[in-house]
């Protein structure tokens, strides 16, 4: 619930917009300002930019949480892997070939979390340019509604 204040605008829809006349608020016959049907709509349009900007943001935010929780998982994954293959050659067990290719395979995994941290924030940054374009056309969109 909220109190309603001398020139309090709501606005209902698309094509309804009052505002609130208290007679009795002292500040009532000191506000010069017009307000009108355009006002209301510029209001509208602000407030929904604002909205937008912060959905972006959250939207934004959620995508890089997920991305960092993948990037997390596989690096406890090849962590563990990795301490595996360097028990395993501390034992020595293994032939030389064979510790090569383990090598091999701990490089290629070391390699694999530093491609997939760069294409994660690639991922994001794109992720992010989208939506500030789908921003940009909805406030286009919101001006022509305006003028229409």
């Amino acid at each position: 619930q909220h109190v309603l204040k001398h020139n309090d605008r709501l606005i209902l829809g698309n094509a309804q917009a009052f505002r609130v006349v208290d007679p009795l608020d002292p500040d009532a016959k000191s506000n010069k300002q017009l307000i009108d049907w355009d006002l209301a709509q510029t209001e509208l349009a602000e407030a929904m930019g604002t909205a937008v900007n912060l959905k972006v943001e959250e939207e934004v935010a959620k995508k890089k949480a997920e991305l960092d929780e993948q990037l997390r998982a596989m690096e406890e994954k090849f962590a563990r892997e990795n301490e595996k293959l360097r028990q395993e050659l501390a034992a020595g067990s293994t032939s030389d070939a064979n510790k090569q290719s383990r090598l091999i395979q701990m490089d290629a995994r070391q390699a694999a979390i530093v491609s997939f941290k760069s294409k994660a924030r690639q991922h994001v940054a794109e992720y992010k340019r989208h939506l500030f374009r789908l921003e940009e056309s909805l406030k286009k969109v919101a001006a022509l509604v305006k003028e229409g």
